[in-house]
């Protein structure tokens, strides 16, 4: 990598030096690297990361569905797929499922297990699938303790 000084620090010549970069063996090329042993725990295990990321995507799933959900006398914009009865079916079929949930932290913990299986639809985009809204729902009902009606009834247009 080339490293250049400003003219005028060492006179009116720029100078430019290459800095040599150990290359990696070719047995290590696409091994995992030990990290040094004071980088690691203590008895030199890993441990996998905390995962407070599941909790926060239920979070951000709950603001997205508020959105189109939120009444405030403006036209309220949604994927027509919500209203597709095999979609609204789908949602009430996990939101029955997830009824038994006591907490959030219990919440986070069935996402975890059923986020390993499920796999996004492609070509879904930015749009909200069943098993996410209908999470992201009870998500918002644990945190606010308010059940909200079936979901057919959350997308009955405002009266």
């Amino acid at each position: 990598m080339p490293i250049v000084t400003r003219p005028g620090e060492l006179g009116d010549r720029a100078t430019t030096a290459l800095v040599a970069l150990p290359a990696a063996p070719a047995s290590t090329l696409g091994a995992e690297l030990v990290p040094p042993e004071d980088l690691l725990p203590s008895g030199g295990t890993r441990v996998p990361a905390p995962a407070p990321a599941l909790a926060r995507l239920l979070a951000l799933d709950a603001v997205r569905l508020l959105r189109p959900l939120r009444v405030d006398g403006r036209p309220r914009r949604r994927p027509t797929s919500w209203t597709d009865p095999t979609f609204v079916s789908q949602i009430e079929f996990v939101r029955a499922q997830l009824r038994p949930v006591p907490d959030r932290r219990a919440l986070t913990a069935s996402w975890g297990r059923e986020a390993c299986q499920h796999t996004p639809t492609p070509g879904a985009g930015d749009e909200l699938e069943a098993v996410r809204l209908a999470y992201a729902l009870c998500w918002l009902e644990l945190g606010d303790g308010v059940v909200r009606p079936a979901w057919d009834e959350l997308m009955a247009p405002p009266a």
